[in-house]
């Protein structure tokens, strides 16, 4: 069985075009790049209005970065294997 680790090393970018680089995530600095990579992902997409509510300061120092980008990257390596036959169904 592999490891989510495995499984998200396999993805190297965003629908966006930014890097993956999911040693980077989860190493001993995870929290402050997955931060960066939050924020970096939104800036590529244009939302980075997203971090001027009120939560931005809460979230930057108790957010959960690190759960956040690993749900991202389940779903980035789901959809590889979901997409062909959900397209195959609705085409």
């Amino acid at each position: 069985m592999e490891t989510l680790l495995h499984c998200y090393s396999t993805i190297h970018n965003t629908y966006y075009g930014n890097t993956v680089n999911s040693n980077d995530l989860f190493s001993e600095t995870g929290k402050e790049n997955c931060y960066r990579f939050i924020k970096d992902f939104f800036k590529y997409g244009e939302k980075e209005k997203v971090f001027s509510f009120d939560f931005k300061s809460e979230y930057k120092n108790n957010g959960k970065h690190i759960h956040t980008v690993s749900l991202f990257l389940l779903g980035k390596y789901l959809e590889k294997i979901f997409s062909p036959s959900i397209f195959k169904k609705i085409m």
